[in-house]
């Protein structure tokens, strides 16, 4: 369906906007309305399993594509996968309903949360076998009531409101965008629970703060001519963000609004990974590597040449190890998986310099012409003790990993949109600042 109606408009440049009275306009692709609902996937892949329970504390009204809903008053029910489809029955083993493969059951109760493992959803729960004969568990429920389970998990529920509110309207165009188009769209589901899209708790962690920013920003969603917009986000940048395509190797054209970024307003400096630093052997290093990039490589890392744009992001490197092979990565996200746990993100310089060794000798007596004396972490010479001849190596070449900021750098930082917010800016401001070009609009 195409949406054409009634939607408030507001135009959002630089840090100057502009509320423009109602009007219409129509996106010119499909987008779900407000009421529609987002399937989120609890429990899939390598993390489904054979059996499932789920609980409620007034029944369910259940239902397949074979039955119309029928109300259970019973505590629990219990979902097993079979070599035919999925069985329903109760705990105590009282057949409910079944569904063959490529069939879902819907649990429902709108008057009650439900339970699955130990956390409680709102809306419905479908279940299905997928393609490894388990269950896929899914939360199917409206998109508002989906981020009251997401603002706890992805920023800290004391922060400002209007950064709250600002990651609301972030996150909601997220997941919006996913009902558009997604990725797990094979597995029977817009977006999953995980870091992997946006990190989704149920109701655990609801608060009245978080939940409110939802409330009071909803419907709302970024678009850039009029289509919804794609809205990355993650920690913490360190003044500046990463353009889309220096980042992911994305089209610049297609998304004009994730480009590098400034705000002074970001005082990275007070934030936990805001400035990290990290100091290896030589030696070492491929041992940090990524098994992704350590499987292509034959020896210890003997050269790393990189380019550093002007936003302190490094986005073009070339590493060779000691059997002459070279791997070459060409974008900033790239880098950041190549080096592992050694980076935080991938604005960082790296600097070679030489430490004290952890294989000298504390100490070395030494007699000369002048007397004896002691000397101690020097190099380059050889010395004999009780266990033979050895070699002092007085200090070794390291790497120092120097860098700012935490994730992939591409949109939003989220520390940014808080600090913002301290500053006096609004929701809209910060918005307008992390998505240049972009407007905010009302789903009907």
């Amino acid at each position: 369906m195409r949406i054409s109606g009634l939607f408030a408009k507001i135009t959002a440049t630089a840090l100057v906007l502009t509320i423009s009275a109602f009007a219409f306009f129509a996106f010119s692709q499909e987008i779900p309305k407000s009421s529609d609902e987002i399937r989120v996937g609890i429990s899939y892949g390598a993390s489904s399993s054979d059996t499932v329970e789920i609980k409620s504390d007034c029944g369910f009204d259940i239902a397949s594509a074979q039955s119309d809903f029928q109300h259970y008053d019973v505590s629990s029910v219990i979902g097993k996968a079979s070599s035919s489809g999925i069985t329903l029955s109760t705990k105590l083993g009282g057949n409910i309903l079944s569904a063959a493969k490529g069939q879902e059951i819907i649990i429902s109760n709108e008057n009650a949360l439900l339970t699955v493992g130990n956390t409680s959803y709102r809306g419905k729960i479908i279940l299905f076998i997928n393609s490894s004969g388990k269950i896929t568990v899914v939360n199917k429920l409206p998109v508002d009531d989906y981020l009251k389970g997401v603002l706890p998990y992805e920023v800290f529920t004391s922060w400002p409101e209007e950064t709250l509110k600002a990651m609301a309207i972030v996150a909601r165009t997220y997941a919006v965008k996913a009902m558009i188009s997604s990725s797990h769209a094979s597995d029977g589901f817009d977006i999953c629970a995980s870091t992997h899209c946006q990190s989704y708790g149920g109701t655990a962690k609801e608060t009245e703060r978080t939940n409110n920013a939802v409330l009071e920003t909803s419907g709302c969603i970024i678009t850039y001519n009029n289509e919804v917009a794609t809205t990355p986000y993650f920690s913490s940048a360190g003044y500046y963000t990463e353009s889309v395509s220096s980042g992911w190797g994305s089209s610049a054209e297609l998304f004009p609004y994730l480009t590098s970024v400034y705000n002074p307003y970001e005082d990275y400096r007070r934030i936990t990974n805001g400035k990290w630093e990290n100091v290896v052997s030589k030696n070492d290093v491929i041992n940090h590597v990524s098994s992704f990039y350590r499987e292509k490589l034959s020896g210890n890392i003997t050269d790393i040449s990189y380019e550093r744009q002007e936003n302190g992001y490094i986005n073009s490197a070339s590493i060779t190890d000691s059997s002459g092979k070279t791997i070459k990565l060409n974008t900033s996200s790239s880098v950041r998986s190549f080096f592992g746990d050694l980076v935080k993100s991938a604005n960082f310089g790296i600097a070679e310099t030489y430490v004290p060794s952890g294989r000298s000798t504390p100490a070395v007596t030494v007699i000369s012409a002048n007397g004896t004396y002691e000397m101690t972490n020097i190099g380059g010479y050889d010395y004999i003790d009780s266990e033979g001849q050895k070699k002092c190596l007085g200090v070794e070449s390291v790497y120092v990993f120097d860098g700012k900021g935490s994730g992939h750098g591409i949109g939003l930082s989220q520390y940014g949109a808080k600090y913002m917010a301290d500053a006096g800016f609004s929701y809209e401001e910060i918005i307008s600042t992390y998505f240049p070009g972009t407007e905010l609009s009302y789903l009907e």
